[in-house]
């Protein structure tokens, strides 16, 4: 019996002795579960990346399908693989164990995603103006248009806007908020409802844009008005004025986003410098913009006077005002007859101007000062000159009834005398007799002249210092009555080239200019 103890604790040496210590220290070995710690698609296929796990010398990853078991993929050495068999639209689930030897520990938790075969968008720029976020990414090949999701300063994503163009790889989000910090990005989609990775992000805190200071000024000799670029975001403008030490002091709040400009009052007579910022009030604090560019202006003074006369020799008139202190120089406009437009005759230095004219045009004039600094341009008030007119010989004629002197008939004949040195001629357009016996409407008759030899002529004529009969008829042979003082003839005839409006009643005649249209 003890020969027989003897020869089993041999046989037990000898076991141990031959056995790998290996064998003995991998059976010791408990490994930890690793973490899959991403997942993601590219245009090579989806790759996991996980935890590392001490002791493991491999790690064994299976995979499956929707509507699949799992079934082992691949054993690696590292710690990340990359699924290139995988198909577009197909959801994929990974699990990941670490291996040593014989020994397997216990699997990660699974991570899925369903593979698309386009890659994520490149969110290249995220950029603001006023209140409004404007993004551009790169267009991705397969897709059928791109969802943008925006993160409020530390809050959640949302989406915020679908892009259902990939033609498109840009938009504008409007209404953002002054003082916030807004976080961007994207992914591709497709109309299956499959979908790339998120994009990369981009991060802008919103800033109030400063005032663009319009480079024009109005001043009288007491104010000046100054104007500016509205602000998107802007609950209102500070303006500030410069002091003789150089420093800015702020003088005014303008209320709204919308308000503009602001006049000063009462100043002296003078130069003066002005700047604007932008405000926004929120819960927590009140945001300023900088400053907008300054601009120089100055007081003026108006034009107390002017002058025009025709010019000997010339069709021309020479236009002379008054000088304003300050000013660096004048513009002056024209317009031709009431319904005229006006015109810029000259921008000058001097206080005179003379100008080619047409002969019978009615001319008017307006003229104001200006202070033109590096920075903006000052305008003074106009100062307007009623009308001139150019005209070498004046009509002179008399008109006498010889017909119609309280009846009705179709033919009105009157005598017109031509006391002038040029020709008259009187004209069918615009003919008309206005018969004011009824109170309370007057009646308007269209009328032509009657030549005697053809009804309805367009015109007739009546030589220097002759008189001639001319009788005017209703063009539909409507009976013409011309009963009381209220009744008159109106026509037009030129004179000297110069276009008239002659009016006639009981009492006599008269005639004023036909305005240049």
């Amino acid at each position: 019996m003890k020969k027989r103890l003897i020869s089993i604790f041999l046989v037990i040496i000898m076991v141990v002795t031959l056995v790998p210590v290996s064998v003995f220290a991998d059976s010791a070995i408990s490994l930890a579960r690793p973490t899959i710690s991403s997942i993601a698609g590219s245009s090579s296929g989806i790759t996991i990346k996980w935890s590392s796990v001490s002791g493991a010398a491999s790690y064994n990853i299976k995979r499956k399908t929707a509507d699949g078991s799992y079934e082992d993929l691949v054993t690696v050495s590292k710690t990340s693989y990359t699924d290139t068999d995988v198909s577009h639209g197909e959801k994929y689930t990974y699990k990941v164990c670490a291996v040593r030897g014989s020994i397997k520990g216990l699997y990660s938790s699974a991570k899925s995603l369903t593979y698309t075969s386009f890659i994520a968008p490149v969110l290249n720029s995220a950029t603001y103006s006023g209140t409004s976020v404007t993004l551009k990414w790169s267009k991705v090949a397969g897709a059928d248009g791109y969802k943008i999701y925006q993160k409020r300063g530390s809050g959640s994503y949302t989406l915020v806007k679908t892009v259902s163009n990939n033609l498109l790889n840009s938009t504008t989000l409007k209404d953002r908020d002054i003082g916030i910090a807004y976080t961007y990005k994207i992914k591709a989609y497709a109309d299956d409802g499959t979908a790339s990775v998120y994009s990369n992000t981009k991060t802008l805190t919103l800033k109030l844009s400063a005032p663009k200071i319009t480079k024009t000024a109005s001043a009288t000799a007491s104010s000046i008005t100054i104007g500016w670029s509205k602000v998107d975001g802007a609950d209102g403008y500070y303006v500030y004025k410069k002091l003789s030490d150089g420093t800015w002091k702020k003088i005014a709040t303008v209320k709204g986003e919308s308000t503009v400009s602001y006049k000063a009052s009462s100043l002296s007579a003078g130069k003066y410098s002005y700047a604007v910022k932008a405000y926004c009030v929120t819960s927590s604090k009140t945001y300023i913009s900088s400053y907008s560019a300054a601009i120089a202006v100055r007081t003026l003074g108006s034009i107390s006077n002017i002058i025009v006369a025709p010019v000997s020799g010339q069709d021309a008139l020479k236009v002379t005002w008054s000088k304003v202190t300050g000013a660096t120089g004048y513009e002056l406009y024209y317009k031709r007859g009431d319904n005229g437009v006006w015109l810029k005759a000259k921008t000058t230095s001097s206080t005179s101007y003379t100008m080619d004219v047409k002969h019978g045009v009615h001319y008017y004039f307006k003229v104001r000062a200006i202070y033109e600094s590096s920075s903006a341009v000052t305008n003074g008030a106009y100062k307007q000159y009623s009308g001139f007119k150019m005209i070498y010989h004046t009509p002179d004629f008399d008109v006498t009834l010889a017909a119609l002197d309280g009846q009705s008939a179709e033919i009105l004949a009157v005598y017109i005398k031509n006391n002038g040195d040029e020709k008259m001629r009187i004209y069918s357009s615009d003919a008309k007799v206005v018969d004011g016996s009824d109170s309370k409407k007057l009646s308007i008759v269209k009328v032509s002249i009657d030549n005697m030899s053809a009804k309805k002529a367009s015109y007739t004529d009546v030589a220097a210092g002759e008189e001639n009969l001319v009788s005017f008829v209703a063009d539909d042979s409507t009976a013409l009555t011309f009963n009381n003082a209220s009744s008159k003839l109106v026509f037009t005839f030129s004179y000297d080239s110069v276009i008239y409006t002659a009016t006639v009643t009981k009492d006599g005649s008269s005639f004023a200019f036909k305005e240049y249209e």
